[in-house]
Order: structure tokens, then C-alpha cells, then sequence
């Protein structure tokens, strides 16, 4: 959905405050959905009850996804500089209070919740960066949302395949054994921030 409403912004600048309110209203609905099917897959696969609530604190981080789409305004004009603070000030929080949550002896719902509790600190600052340059907002319109929806869609089938194929192993693992999927997962990470590379190649060109 980001990658449509960037090129639909980018193209029809005049009307980027309507096409972007209505994404992120678009991307609410979604994210609110996920959510709700995050919660019933839980139910379902039933996880031990900790790694479940852990696993429900962090899902809330999919309602903070459509500040993303508001935030686009600055990925169009090329001034992703003005939410470096943000970012930096959000992995700072998240190794804090992760750490702090560690010293403390914390759970593992203890140690979710401060890592969400740093990424709703980035998300609330860079939310107000991006209204501050949509004022004034335009009211969503879903008269928008069936081209969005259609021109995202191969997007996000292709999307959801390459996170089942990233997750499937870890998925799979921790229904054997918790200890091995976390090994696994710390060392996936690796051959992961290779891709970052060509990802960076691709973003100048």
C-alpha cells in the first residue's frame, strides 16, 4: 500500500494530503484486521501463555503502521533526513528499556512492552513531523480505496509469500523447541542485513 500511495503522490502532488489520509485510513482498517487475525492464530496454535502475550503486546504494533503511510510526504520529496531523530531516538529507547527491562529481571511481556513502548515514542514523533507538513488534513475518501487496494494487492501477495518463507523455519522450530528457534532466528539475522545492500542500491537508483 506505502509503495502505491508514494507513486500516486509522486506523480499527483496537488492531491497527495487526500491520497494519503485515505491510505492511512485504508491502512487502518488493515492493520486492525491483521491484529484481530494475530489473536485468533494464537488461539489456535496455542503457544505457552507468556510467549502468547508477548507475542499479542507486540502485535499493537501493527496499529502504528499507518503513520507510515503519512509519512510518505517526506519519501517524495526526498527529505528522509527529517526523520533520522526519530529513528535514532527510537533504537536508542528500545536498546534502553530493553535493557532496563533485563536488569530489572523483567518477563517476557515486561521486555515486549519496552520495546513497544519505544517504538510508540518513534511513531508519535514522527506521526507529528508528517501532520505538522499535511496541515491542512484532507479528509479520507474510500472512493479511493478500491484502486488502492487492486494496485496493492500483487504487492502484498508477494509480500506475505517472502514472510512465510522467512518465518516458516522459526515457526516451525518453536513448536520443537524454543531455545533452538531463538538460535536460529539470532543467526538468520546475518544473511538478512546482507539483502540490506542491494536494498540500498535500489532506493538511490
Amino acid at each position: 500500500l506505502s509503495t502505491v500511495a508514494l507513486r500516486e503522490i509522486s506523480k499527483h502532488p496537488d492531491d497527495r494530503r487526500r491520497v494519503l489520509s485515505s491510505a492511512a485510513a485504508l491502512q487502518t482498517v488493515v492493520s486492525g484486521v491483521t491484529y484481530g487475525l494475530l489473536v485468533l492464530g494464537l488461539v489456535v496454535v496455542r503457544y505457552p501463555t507468556d510467549i502468547s502475550v508477548a507475542i499479542a503486546i507486540f502485535g499493537l504494533s501493527l496499529l502504528l503502521v499507518p503513520i507510515d503511510l503519512l509519512s510518505l510526504t517526506y519519501y517524495a520529496d526526498l527529505r528522509l533526513s527529517k526523520l533520522l531523530p526519530a529513528s535514532l531516538v527510537g533504537i536508542a529507547l528500545n536498546f534502553s528499556l530493553i535493557v532496563g527491562a533485563l536488569i530489572l529481571n523483567g518477563s517476557l511481556a515486561v521486555i515486549v512492552a519496552a520495546a513497544l513502548a519505544a517504538l510508540v515514542i518513534q511513531y508519535t514523533i514522527v506521526g507529528y513531523l508528517s501532520v505538522k507538513v499535511l496541515i491542512p488534513l484532507s479528509r479520507p475518501s474510500t472512493a479511493l480505496w478500491g484502486s488502492l487496494i487492486r494496485e496493492s494487492l500483487p504487492l502484498a501477495i508477494n509480500s506475505v509469500l517472502v514472510a512465510i518463507a522467512v518465518q516458516a523455519p522459526i515457526l516451525y522450530l518453536s513448536r520443537l523447541s524454543q531455545d533452538e528457534a531463538g538460535l536460529f532466528n539470532a543467526a538468520n539475522r546475518l544473511p538478512q542485513q546482507l539483502l540490506l545492500l542491494p536494498y540500498a542500491m535500489r532506493a538511490t537508483t
